[in-house]
C-alpha cells in the first residue's frame, strides 16, 4: 500500500467514531469479496507533484476516493459523517508520512445494485511531503 493511503488508513482505524461503526474494515483499493458492511473503501484517483523552476518541490496532492458502504442510506451516512470528523481539515505525521492537509472536496450518495449496497462517495486532496 502507498504510504499516504497506510496514513490515511490507520488515522481512520484509529479514529473512535469510525472504528464503531467499521471496525478495521477500512481498504485500500480492493476490499474482500463479500465483507461485513459497514466498511470503507480507499482508491487513489490521481496525484499532481509539485514543482519549482529548478526541481521537483517535494510537495504531492493526491485526490483521494473513500466510498462507505452500508445496508441502509442513514447508516452509510452516519460512517461518511465520522470519516469527514476525522480526517477533514487533518494535519499532522503517520506512518512517517508528512501531511500537511486533507480537504473535502465532494460528497454524494449511491446505490450498488449488486450486493445491494448503499453508499457515500467522498472526494478529498491530501497534500503530503514524498
Amino acid at each position: 500500500m502507498p504510504e499516504v493511503e497506510k496514513a490515511l488508513v490507520n488515522i481512520l482505524k484509529a479514529d473512535s467514531a469510525v472504528a464503531a461503526l467499521v471496525v478495521t474494515r477500512v481498504f485500500f483499493a480492493d476490499a474482500p469479496q463479500t465483507p461485513p458492511v459497514p466498511f470503507i473503501l480507499m482508491t487513489r484517483v490521481g496525484t499532481q507533484f509539485v514543482h519549482s523552476l529548478n526541481s521537483n518541490a517535494g510537495l504531492s496532492r493526491a485526490r483521494i476516493q473513500l466510498d462507505c458502504y452500508a445496508k441502509t442510506q442513514k447508516e452509510a451516512r452516519s460512517v461518511g459523517q465520522a470519516v469527514k470528523d476525522a480526517i477533514d481539515t487533518f494535519r499532522g505525521t503517520n506512518s512517517d508520512v508528512i501531511i500537511q492537509g486533507v480537504l473535502l472536496l465532494d460528497s454524494m450518495d449511491g446505490y450498488d445494485e449488486s450486493p445491494e449496497l448503499r453508499r457515500v462517495t467522498q472526494d478529498y486532496h491530501v497534500w503530503y511531503n514524498e
